[in-house]
């Protein structure tokens, strides 16, 4: 590799950590070819990259980038950065979903919002429901007193009309 590929490569993993809403650091020491061409797949599916890079390469980009210099202790051995554009949690649940299926793949670290965050914290990002489900369960939550308000005044309708009826079948009773 030359000087020129060495810049851009280290230029591409600035931009990557500058522009993604989370990006995750892996271990993947003894994933085959095929395998990591899943990972790389079910990744693009979900709006994330992976990048392999050299970990001199990876240690020149992240010295002046908020939140990722703290990577710089667990850069060792063969990883990964994953980078994640908009949604950093369907990306969580893909890495945690590929951990489960194969052995050799590890989750060591991420920064979300330029914090440092551990394997445990990607973990319980990742048991998080998805962005609609959160979404719905907060409409939910908004709508519940509207329509409990709703019953209660249709309650009080139903009520006054039962009222009504037994007056009118007591009157006709009693004539």
């Amino acid at each position: 590799m030359n000087q020129q590929q060495k810049v851009a490569v280290i230029e591409s993993l600035k931009q990557g950590f500058k522009n993604s809403a989370a990006s995750f650091l892996v271990g993947y020491r003894g994933l085959g070819a095929g395998e990591t061409v899943e990972l790389r797949k079910a990744l693009q599916m979900q709006g994330g990259r992976m990048q392999v890079a050299k970990i001199r390469l990876i240690k020149l980009a992240i010295e002046n980038v908020d939140g990722a210099c703290s990577l710089d202790e667990f850069l060792s051995d063969q990883v990964a950065l994953i980078f994640a554009q908009d949604d950093g949690v369907s990306i969580a649940q893909t890495l945690k979903k590929f951990g489960k299926e194969h052995e050799s793949f590890s989750l060591l670290a991420g920064c979300f919002d330029s914090k440092l965050i551990s394997k445990f914290d990607i973990e319980r990002i990742a048991s998080l429901p998805s962005r609609e489900i959160l979404l719905a369960q907060v409409c939910g939550t908004m709508n519940a007193p509207i329509s409990g308000f709703v019953r209660v005044l249709h309650q009080l309708v139903v009520r006054l009309l039962w009222v009504l009826k037994r007056i009118e079948e007591s009157k006709i009773a009693s004539s």
